[in-house]
């Protein structure tokens, strides 16, 4: 049999080997100096890490995760200023980046530090001092194993399209008719679930959504911070999947009406230029007026119509709107292909404390949202 000769490994060659050994694993330990400069443009490294992070929140591929807009930050701690309460952050700048992400229909912000092993979401839309708790990957599979129960498909079939946060009272801000609700306030969140497809999502935002999008039925839950209290508000959940649906952007504040208003509808019309509103007080006076739009124009009002009904037909359209549950479609939206959102223009429904816009055809419509336009329609016949 041929013998090989094998290198003698002498004792100051072992030593030599330990040494350089013991050199690049003290090396790879010790963490890069906080004076280190970032490098030009967002590492892929961390846009993945990102884009992982926010796929397991959503349920969805990642390639259906955006990066944006990425700014190089130095934050005034290891929290990368995004403390929790009761978190206990060292002092100490942390250098990383503020990245703009994008999923379906939400934009989202993330702060991470150089290499995107801590990572943070900025507050969500709606949120406050009060209810700030993230909205993470744990409580979104509770919420996901929720749904798939209730609605009978399989979680990997469903995705979050929209998160808020949220302050609910004891029913979870679900009306329902004859309940009362205690005045406690519950941080949580409100969030937009559907059945929708799981590859080549790409950048679907609202500007660009209703010329690609494929309706599919789409649920609205309600939960507490922790996810120990899940909800559905069926009344604005769209079960059909016949319009697409949204949570509407708190950019404004909501219109206040008059004292003695209870229901006002509003049509932006884009193609007239014109904003018609029409109002109904409690004593059963009906009131139509048009607002002018035209560029370069100081707004005028012009008085349409002025009728008269019933205080007893004006109550009854009242106790309508709390059969059908409308306060549960507050800050909502809905949309469809027939009449695209950025198109013709959009109708806003609006009762004391709750507003809901529209730019869809009726039928179209969820049950309950559909019945009290019916029911508007028909006032005065």
């Amino acid at each position: 049999m041929m013998s090989v000769k094998v290198p003698r490994i002498t004792t100051s060659l072992l030593a030599s080997l330990m040494v350089l050994a013991n050199g690049i694993s003290a090396h790879a330990r010790q963490p890069l100096r906080a004076d280190v400069p970032l490098p030009s443009s967002l590492p892929g490294l961390v846009s993945r890490r990102i884009q992982l992070d926010l796929a397991r929140r959503l349920n969805v591929p990642v390639g259906n995760i955006m990066i944006g807009e990425a700014t190089a930050q130095t934050w005034n701690d290891p929290c990368l200023g995004l403390a929790r309460p009761n978190e206990n952050c060292a002092d100490g700048e942390t250098k990383g980046w503020q990245v703009e992400v994008e999923s379906w229909q939400q934009r989202w912000v993330y702060r991470s530090d150089r290499a995107a092993r801590r990572l943070r979401l900025e507050p969500l839309p709606n949120s406050t001092d009060f209810n700030q708790r993230d909205f993470s990957a744990e409580m979104s599979q509770t919420l996901l194993q929720t749904v798939s129960q209730q609605v009978q498909q399989p979680i990997e079939s469903l995705q979050i399209l929209e998160v808020q946060a949220a302050t609910w009272d004891g029913c979870l801000g679900i009306a329902e008719p004859d309940t009362v609700c205690t005045q406690e306030a519950i941080p949580g969140f409100r969030v937009l679930v559907n059945d929708g497809p799981k590859e080549g999502i790409g950048n679907l935002q609202r500007d660009s959504w209703p010329d690609y999008r494929e309706f599919q039925r789409e649920w609205v839950y309600h939960l507490n911070e922790d996810a120990t209290q899940i909800v559905q508000n069926t009344t604005a959940s769209d079960i059909t999947g016949r319009v697409g649906s949204w949570f509407r952007r708190a950019s404004a504040p909501p219109e206040e009406l008059a004292p003695e208003v209870i229901f006002q509808i509003k049509v932006h019309d884009y193609l007239s230029e014109h904003i018609h509103i029409s109002k109904l007080t409690a004593d059963g006076t009906l009131s139509s007026e048009r607002i002018s739009l035209e560029p370069g124009n100081s707004a005028v009002s012009e008085v349409l119509s002025s009728s008269q009904i019933s205080p007893e037909d004006a109550a009854a359209f009242e106790r309508l709107l709390q059969q059908q549950n409308f306060p549960n479609l507050n800050q909502m939206e809905y949309s469809n292909e027939d009449q695209g959102f950025t198109r013709e223009g959009f109708v806003t429904l609006i009762a004391p404390g709750v507003s809901v816009e529209y730019s869809a055809a009726e039928e179209d419509l969820p049950a309950g949202l559909r019945a009290i336009v019916e029911a508007w329609s028909g006032l005065g016949d």
